[in-house]
């Protein structure tokens, strides 16, 4: 099963379409070298991580109007792994690559993170040409080198579940296949320059956060050139408070996902210490016990006093519920000063992660001694909608292309 909205994953806000997901299982069952017709003209086709190229033509056609002016190039997409620690653990994990093809200049690396995926059996490591969300492909097409790690819990971590917003891990899986790709990009003698640009949608938006922050705050030899996070709980107290006064929120599968990963991470309780009777057990079936899909998951209530106990809503918004805000103070991003360049993006009238957050979080990095020269925060017409930030982001990042 997918969930897909508009452009197939659209971050954080994911409805389902059952029938691209019974197309995605029957077509991952055949190689891609049966599917795909492979074009001559990519010279990285030998490799053994290619997957598929995808040519500028085809992709001009396939993306929306305000990102077209970007495409410019063939890109070729490869199957990546690489190994993570995660949990006393060293895994192999996995991830897209997006090379440029005929690039004059040498490539900047562009660190791509993408938003909620609710289905665990989805990763853009193993999806698809046909089905590989093509807006995503605009900034290789643009002359980046393009990553788009998996994230535990998805592709070769799926058995695990996925570390929700979560920023230790976020931070880490994504600079260890930073680092394995430009050991990769050497040993192929793939050309690259030192400029890696950090960009992320809701989830994505909290991770290109974390692993911006990791990278200011401990050395792992890389310097970050810019950074634009887009519309993410980057004050995850703050988001959840906007949120949990309302009556209703329109995404309470997000909500789910949040609980059960933070309590299967941090504090083993039932399930039924945070949610109403059936939407515990939806919650349970579909992420801890995976028993159930995605179509009983959307039965949850959107009215929030019907979906959540009604006791932890009371402690949660008075003054109880201290470990897990305890936790959720832990995994914040708002405690450093950016010393790299950084922009957020947000629509003005989202629901599903309010602009409010980023316009908080802005005012704290702020006060916090940030520069003002480095700091920047640009509202857009609409909700959550990750069409303009990669539109913004990709005229954002062009500025530094040549410096």
């Amino acid at each position: 099963m997918i969930l897909v909205e508009t452009t197939l994953f659209k971050a954080f806000k994911i409805p389902v379409l059952f029938f691209l997901g019974m197309l995605y299982l029957g077509l991952t069952g055949c190689g891609n070298d049966d599917s795909i017709p492979q074009i001559s003209g990519d010279p990285y086709i030998d490799l053994p991580s290619y997957s598929f190229t995808v040519e500028a033509l085809e992709l001009q056609t396939a993306v929306e109007d305000g990102i077209q002016s970007f495409v410019e190039l063939d890109v070729s997409v490869h199957e990546f792994s690489y190994e993570t620690n995660y949990d006393g653990e060293t895994l192999m994990t996995s991830g897209a690559l997006a090379i440029p093809i005929n690039s004059e200049e040498p490539p900047s690396l562009f660190s791509f993170h993408h938003g909620t995926f609710i289905d665990p059996a989805l990763s853009l490591s193993e999806i698809p040409k046909i089905l590989f969300p093509k807006d995503y492909l605009v900034p290789a097409s643009n002359g980046y080198i393009t990553l788009f790690p998996d994230y535990i819990g998805y592709g070769e971590t799926n058995g695990h579940l996925h570390p929700y917003i979560q920023r230790e891990p976020s931070a880490t899986t994504v600079i260890n296949m930073i680092l394995a790709v430009r050991e990769f990009l050497e040993t192929n003698n793939i050309s690259v320059d030192q400029k890696l640009f950090l960009g992320g949608f809701s989830e994505g938006g909290y991770v290109t956060m974390a692993v911006h922050r990791e990278l200011e705050l401990n050395n792992h030899g890389l310097q970050v050139t810019a950074s634009a996070p887009g519309a993410g709980p980057y004050d995850i107290r703050f988001t959840l408070d906007e949120i949990l006064t309302r009556s209703s929120y329109s995404s309470p599968e997000l909500i789910g996902f949040f609980i059960a990963s933070y309590n299967e991470n941090f504090l083993n309780r039932p399930l039924i210490d945070y949610f109403q009777g059936p939407s515990a057990t939806r919650v349970d079936n579909f992420f801890i016990n995976r028993s159930s899909s995605f179509l009983s998951l959307q039965q949850l209530p959107s009215q929030i006093d019907e979906l959540l106990n009604p006791t932890f809503l009371e402690d949660f918004r008075g003054n109880g519920e201290l470990p897990l805000k305890q936790f959720i103070q832990d995994n914040n991003l708002v405690d450093w000063v950016p010393k790299t360049p950084i922009t957020f993006f947000h629509g003005s009238s989202d629901n599903t992660v309010p602009s409010e957050v980023s316009q908080h979080t802005f005012d704290i990095l702020l006060e916090l001694g940030t520069d003002p020269d480095l700091i920047d925060l640009e509202f857009y017409p609409g909700g959550h909608d990750e069409d303009p930030w990669l539109e913004l982001t990709l005229e954002w990042f062009s500025t530094f292309r040549n410096n």
